[in-house]
């Protein structure tokens, strides 16, 4: 993420079910801490497609920002979601989401691997294609 300035991460993590804002951004390092900028709320309803509600209903209450100088751009625009910013979702559990979005706007881990090197490759080819590197 360091290399991807122009973006900023939202928490959408079965975390913020057991610890406070603050905690969850302490464990990140200062930089990264620094750059989430909310946590969704929990949804109600089905477990199923849950994370993805939360995501579009963030979205929704939040429009894109940008960096000073620079102009948001989103990484997919989707007929379903005229404007809503673009977003890219890291998780390991895919039925939060539908399987429209999966490998379009959700990246999935491998729950037993987690965020390893060849999924950070994934995500910088993801993260080059829509986004400016600095």
């Amino acid at each position: 993420m360091r290399d991807f300035h122009a973006i900023g991460i939202v928490i959408s993590s079965d975390w913020r079910w057991r610890a406070r804002r603050s905690t969850i951004v302490a464990m990140f390092s200062d930089d990264i801490g620094a750059r989430i900028i909310g946590v969704t709320a929990v949804s109600t309803g089905d477990y199923e497609g849950s994370r993805y509600r939360e995501i579009l209903d963030y979205l929704r209450r939040h429009p894109a920002r940008a960096e000073p100088g620079t102009e948001a751009q989103p990484i997919a625009a989707w007929p379903e979601q005229q404007g809503t910013p673009g977003w890219l979702a890291l998780d390991d559990t895919r039925m939060l989401f539908p399987e429209a979005v999966i490998g379009r706007s959700v990246l999935l881990t491998d729950p037993a691997v987690g965020f390893d090197a060849r999924f950070e490759a994934r995500l910088r080819a993801v993260l080059s294609q829509g986004l400016p590197a600095r």
